[in-house]
């Protein structure tokens, strides 16, 4: 029996890259897994047993049998990639066969994950996930979701500090082939019009931060990193000004640490990505938990070892 660690994700995850590096590194055999080579380019055969399902996943460079993965680490990744002659309705019909084929066999192993698919789709819900931080403890600004123009209004006349509105789930907009990032935005009273009965929307006390914090946070452990913009105050989103900011790595204090962890047991999650801001004051807000963030380009910029994080989640070491 050959133990694998298969690593779902792109072939150009800067995350998964490192996991693969130090899962070899460490003498485990671990195999990339790009969902867009299916069906192309990779197949996957099962036989339904006594005990579950028996067959191999075969990628474009090696085979791995089901019994054989013993874990899973799970990055956002590329769609399923049909032949290009098929028409829209083939194409759309394989794309959801790949999903519940591949999706269903792999969700059925007895493997530990890191996290699981149906885990991670549920904590993307953030009224979900702010609800059970709430509940476990965790500092939050003051939230607002509805389409009610008036309650919105009123929620923003209320918030003394200022308001942001922060999209829910989308984050990509296309016009007109143009395709844009929605950034957290401030909002006032006066842009609040008939346009917000079109969806629900989310909208946040601002917080003045002095600085952001993002953290990769296990059951076992945390590395977290301070994100400071060189001018003084943080970013409202700092994904739009990424060349002037600077790194360091810090140690959160240990009831918000413990505090994390608790959600992330609620949720289901074996890890994630935090977002907290620190006030002036030294007050840490909870922003968000991301199951697949990005966090290589943190421990490049500080040496948190993060991705020892993700190794000893997956192969059950502790440190």
């Amino acid at each position: 029996m050959s133990e694998t660690v298969l690593v779902v994700a792109s072939v150009d995850d800067g995350e998964a890259d490192r996991v693969l590096n130090e899962l070899h590194r460490r003498g485990h055999k671990a195999v990339l897994l790009d969902l867009s080579w299916f069906p192309q380019h990779a197949r996957i055969v099962g036989q339904l047993g006594a005990f579950g399902w028996e067959g191999h996943l075969a990628t474009p460079y090696t085979t791995i049998r089901f019994e054989d993965i013993r874990s899973v680490y799970h990055r956002r990744c590329p769609p399923f990639e049909p032949a290009s002659t098929m028409n829209e309705h083939e194409r759309r019909f394989a794309m959801v066969e790949n999903r519940f084929a591949l999706g269903g066999i792999l969700a059925s192993l007895p493997t530990r994950w890191v996290s699981h698919p149906a885990a991670m789709a549920d904590a993307e819900y953030k009224p979900l996930q702010l609800a059970i931080a709430a509940q476990v403890g965790l500092p939050l600004p003051d939230t607002w979701i509805g389409n009610d123009p008036e309650r919105a209004r009123s929620f923003i006349t209320d918030q003394a500090n200022g308001t942001v509105y922060k999209a829910l789930m989308h984050k990509l907009v296309s016009d007109q082939s143009a395709v844009g990032l929605i950034h957290t935005n401030t909002v006032d009273v006066d842009e609040i019009d008939q346009r917000v009965r079109a969806a629900p929307h989310q909208f946040q006390e601002l917080i003045h931060a002095d600085h952001d914090v993002r953290a990769l946070v296990t059951r076992n452990g945390c590395e977290a990193v301070a994100v400071r913009a060189h001018g003084g105050k943080a970013f409202l989103d700092h994904r739009h000004h990424y060349e002037e900011l600077r790194y360091e790595r810090i140690r959160l204090d240990y009831d918000l640490v413990a505090r994390s962890q608790q959600l992330l047991a609620r949720l289901n999650l074996a890890s994630g990505v935090f977002d907290f801001a620190v006030t002036s004051t030294g007050e840490t807000v909870f922003y968000e938990v991301n199951p697949a963030g990005q966090w290589a380009w943190l421990e490049e910029e500080t040496g948190a070892p993060m991705t020892t994080l993700i190794c000893d989640a997956l192969t059950g070491a502790t440190t």
